[in-house]
């Protein structure tokens, strides 16, 4: 074969070599409507892979094309498509062309370059396989690479062909090229990124400036745009803005900050958020003095709220306290009524129907020792700290038996004999908070 011929047969084999590739590495699959499965490589980005070892241009890829659609028979020229069966059928429109036979397909394609980020106009190369209705997808794409060794062959034969039909002549001519599409090298913007960049303020400039160069036979195709003299004009003039208002020739600047303007917010929502970080911390708030920053005053609310919370929790803890005491008493009949600290304060976290810790259960016995004295007192023992209960020391166990049982029948005598007198207590703690809500009025 003559050395043109040589270098196509070359081509052939790499191009075949890098479809093989690409079909193995991805997981597309050609349509089923078609068989067609488009753009598995383009003219530019063949030379990436190893397959390719020499130069590929858009003009032999149309000399392929050329010989991939002739039947080895009649000589027709490179825009002719007579032969339905020997070239794919080229739609009317240019956008959505495709040519090619062999089960090779040329179309039109965009090639992204990694270097410059750009888009290339180029030609894709796609396959077409045979109607796979009883067949997957897959496996007529695996068909068409175990065809690459007789593609090769008809293709070398062609080649031959070619070589005999003009072996009367001294040289063998170059291979026609197929009359393909030629790329457009203009990269349309998109239609959205057209549309705003119409509404942007520059174009409008641009095309009033544009409007007077050229005159009043341009400006009539560009009346669909709005310009800024139509729009200053479409104004009434009942509408003009105040001369304060009027936009000026270029950007401005405030001179000066407004002094009596006020930094606090203005909306109420922030004016309560800034109330209560102020509540919260009134000596570190830099936005203004408040004259709540009393320093006594505040932390002997906080003590009044503390001690009223306390207070709201006390009946609970003096009934779990008695109830320590009953249980201790029906269990082991204990003559001494006498009870650890750490036990009661255990009892109390461990029974109270709400959360408390450690530090609110001693507090709360704390102040129910110093409320109730005849309810409950401390108790020095060997160093530690006892309770114990005064009105039930004082009775034999089997009054305390009777007090227990009141308690669980539920009888209003009964409880009212119950040791320490849970309602007396009750009334303390109510005297005591009316006490707090009078002096906090």
């Amino acid at each position: 074969l003559a050395p043109h011929l040589m270098h196509l047969q070359l081509i052939q084999t790499s191009l075949q070599r890098a479809l093989c590739h690409v079909l193995a590495s991805c997981a597309t699959s050609p349509s089923r409507q078609t068989g067609i499965l488009l753009n598995v490589v383009n003219h530019v980005s063949l030379g990436q892979y190893t397959g390719v070892s020499t130069n590929f241009s858009a003009e032999d890829l149309r000399r392929l094309c050329w010989l991939w659609e002739w039947d080895g028979k009649t000589m027709k020229d490179s825009d002719s498509t007579e032969d339905g069966s020997s070239s794919l059928q080229t739609p009317l429109s240019s956008k959505d062309w495709i040519r090619g036979s062999m089960g090779f397909v040329v179309t039109s394609a965009t090639h992204i370059s990694k270097a410059g980020r750009s888009r290339v106009p180029a030609y894709g190369i796609g396959i077409k396989v045979d109607p796979f209705i009883a067949t997957g997808a897959m496996t007529a794409v695996a068909r068409w690479v175990a065809a690459t060794e007789m593609r090769n062959l008809i293709f070398r034969g062609k080649l031959q062909l070619w070589t005999k039909i003009h072996a009367d002549l001294s040289a063998v001519p170059v291979v026609p090229s197929a009359d393909l599409p030629n790329l457009s090298h203009s990269v349309k913007a998109p239609s959205l990124a057209l549309a705003f960049a119409s509404l942007s303020p520059k174009s409008l400039t641009t095309t009033t400036s544009n409007a007077d160069l050229t005159g009043p036979s341009s400006a009539r195709h560009s009346s669909g745009l709005p310009t800024k003299q139509c729009l200053s004009n479409s104004i009434p003039d009942a509408l003009t803005l105040p001369k304060g208002l009027e936009c000026a020739s270029g950007p401005s600047t405030p001179r000066s900050r407004d002094t009596k303007s006020d930094l606090t917010p203005t909306t109420p929502r922030r004016q309560a958020l800034y109330d209560r970080i102020q509540q919260r911390s009134p000596s570190a708030s830099p936005i203004k003095p408040s004259h709540h920053a009393e320093g006594p005053r505040s932390k002997t609310g906080q003590k009044e709220k503390r001690r009223r919370c306390l207070l709201g929790r006390l009946g609970g803890v003096a009934e779990c306290a008695l109830l320590l005491h009953h249980d201790r008493v029906r269990s082991y009949l204990m003559q001494s009524h006498v009870l650890p600290w750490l036990e009661v304060v255990n009892s109390i976290m461990r029974s109270f129907p709400a959360t408390v810790s450690l530090a609110e259960a001693n507090e709360s016995l704390e102040l129910l020792i110093n409320l109730c004295p005849s309810f409950l007192r401390i108790v020095y023992i060997k160093g530690e700290q006892w309770l114990e209960m005064p009105s039930v020391s004082a009775s034999p166990s089997k009054q305390l038996l009777d007090s227990i049982e009141g308690m669980t029948l539920g009888n209003p005598k009964n409880i009212k004999r119950a040791a320490g007198n849970l309602r007396e207590v009750r009334e303390l703690i109510r005297q005591e908070l009316a006490l707090l809500e009078w002096q906090g009025d």
